[in-house]
């Protein structure tokens, strides 16, 4: 479980990269989460840019949260905030 929540984004990671590796993660993890505490405690290892939006709309599931962490990095990528990879 501490492995799960020291588990953070990387510097130019893209959001899908960090997700699944998070998620395979949570697989070999014997403690198991309900699907919103793992998109949560997911969330929280995300980079702030996206943390910060997430936290705003509050996915319940990991396909929602990966759809809208994706929007969101593509949307900041366009404006230039930050360079993301994707």
């Amino acid at each position: 479980m501490m492995e799960l929540t020291n588990t953070k984004q990387r510097t130019e990671e893209p959001v899908i990269d960090y997700l699944n590796r998070w998620r395979a993660l949570n697989l070999d993890c014997k403690d198991k989460l309900t699907e919103l505490s793992a998109v949560e405690m997911c969330t929280q290892g995300m980079h702030q840019e996206l943390l910060y939006i997430l936290r705003g709309i509050k996915p319940h599931t990991f396909e929602e949260l990966a759809t809208c962490a994706h929007d969101m990095e593509l949307s900041i990528a366009k404006r230039g905030a930050k360079v993301f990879l994707v």
